[in-house]
């Protein structure tokens, strides 16, 4: 948890706060100066102490709105917020020559009234943070400043009952001053302001000096955060705090309970990290890559539950365990979405894959019917090839067993056939009889002479 620290500087108008916290600062117009007799500063002005690099969080410093005729309530009111949250209290006099105590406790008065708001007196210890009074123009030593303003008055020296009364209840504030500051006050006897161009060149050396030196003990203070409650406080828990701190201070009897206020703080965090964490986890859950198996998606999950107990981990549990049971269910039901989203996934992956299964068997039963045809096709032309040159052969056999035929009767015709052998000698009827066969067209050849017709062999006399 990254803490925060902020430095609150207070005091009459027009003594030059703004101008003290710019060369604190190292940034000559941070804050708005002006040497008008009405306030320039409203409210209180905060900024970022971005020179302030040596601390380990942020630091910040608010310039208040100086002492004017609204009166001391508005006064308590405005003060009591940045008095809880900061962690160096500044309070800027203009001291030409001696300080004034009754000046000085008077301005502090203001403080103690806020600690007086706090109902508990135990919580009152150290409730402010560190508290510096810086002494504008002032010759004396600061131990010597120091003694006038903290150092206890002896009532039994007082020469009158006013006195006494005065004295003692300057004691009063002494006391609450130390009860209520962390530490023991410094004082710090500052010269005359200076104004300094950018780079703060002063012509005084020992004002130079000075403001060097409050801001290396500032720094070494802000090193640590402004705890409430014994709670180190951040940017966050300051932001939730103003609320409820606006709605106590509405009353004109106002009671602070520190720790109701931090119970209420720690809610308001604990609520702002729950949310902060499923915002996350939305995004995450909604981004992440589907189908996501049961491990992965468990491990997501306890991602998120991990960020949220570590950045919780150092409020009490009863203000965790407030937003705890939202928090699982609803990061419960971002794990369920996911869920659904996966049984989706796998039922259009497996829809995906049956669809493409069909297809490679359709496209192998097409394949296979194509080759079957075309085997078929092969097998009957080959059957065809086979036909047609069964074909061939049988007609060129007709055609030489016609030319054959021909040139036999061409013989026969010019030899009258007699005593000629026939080209396919058969046994025929009759004792010793010649006979001859001829294919084709019958013959008529002379008398005693056989010849073959139509498959029938007929002999002549």
């Amino acid at each position: 948890m990254i803490g925060h620290s902020a430095s609150q500087v207070m005091g009459d108008l027009g003594t030059g706060k703004s101008t003290l916290v710019n060369a604190l600062l190292q940034e000559p117009g941070c804050f708005g100066v002006s040497s008008r007799a009405t306030a320039f500063t409203k409210g209180v002005d905060v900024t970022e102490a971005r020179n302030f690099d040596t601390c380990e969080h942020k630091v910040v410093f608010a310039d208040m709105e100086g002492r004017s005729d609204k009166g001391p309530a508005y006064d308590v009111k405005l003060a009591t917020p940045v008095l809880l949250t900061a962690k160096a209290v500044v309070l800027n006099i203009v001291c030409p020559t001696r300080p004034s105590k009754v000046q000085i406790l008077e301005v502090l008065a203001i403080s103690m009234e806020a600690s007086r708001q706090v109902s508990n007196r135990r919580d009152r210890t150290d409730m402010f943070g560190h508290l510096h009074v810086v002494l504008r123009g002032c010759t004396n030593t600061e131990d010597e400043c120091h003694k006038i303003i903290f150092g206890r008055e002896d009532p039994g020296l007082a020469e009158t009952d006013d006195e006494e009364t005065a004295m003692t209840e300057r004691n009063k504030i002494r006391s609450a001053i130390q009860c209520a500051f962390e530490g023991d006050p410094r004082v710090w006897c500052v010269p005359a302001v200076q104004s300094a161009g950018e780079s703060f060149n002063y012509a005084d050396v020992s004002y130079a000096a000075k403001i060097d030196e409050m801001r290396r003990n500032l720094v070494e203070q802000m090193r640590e955060p402004k705890r409430l409650d014994r709670q180190p406080l951040t940017g966050a828990m300051i932001a939730a705090m103003m609320p409820e701190l606006k709605e106590a201070l509405r009353s004109d009897d106002v009671v602070l309970n520190p720790p109701s206020i931090m119970d209420a703080v720690f809610d308001a965090e604990c609520t702002r990290i729950k949310d902060e964490v499923l915002s996350a986890a939305k995004s995450g859950f909604e981004s992440a890559a589907i189908p996501m198996d049961a491990a992965e998606l468990a491990n997501l999950k306890k991602a998120y539950i991990n960020d949220f107990h570590g950045r919780t981990s150092s409020y009490p549990v009863a203000n965790r365990n407030k937003v705890l049971a939202s928090f699982n269910s609803t990061l419960d039901a971002f794990e369920k979405e996911v869920d659904a989203r996966n049984r989706q996934a796998h039922a259009e992956q497996a829809e995906k894959e049956a669809k493409a299964k069909a297809e490679k068997e359709r496209i192998a039963k097409k394949k296979e019917k194509e080759k079957r045809r075309a085997s078929e096709e092969a097998a009957q032309d080959r059957e065809l090839k086979l036909k047609l040159d069964l074909a061939e052969q049988k007609k060129r056999a007709a055609a030489a067993e016609r030319s054959a035929a021909a040139a036999y009767y061409a013989a026969a015709a010019r030899s009258d056939c007699h005593d000629m052998p026939s080209p396919s000698p058969r046994s025929g009827r009759g004792g010793g009889r010649r006979t001859v066969q001829v294919r084709g067209h019958p013959r008529t050849l002379k008398s005693g002479k056989t010849i073959w017709v139509r498959g029938h062999s007929r002999t002549y006399g």
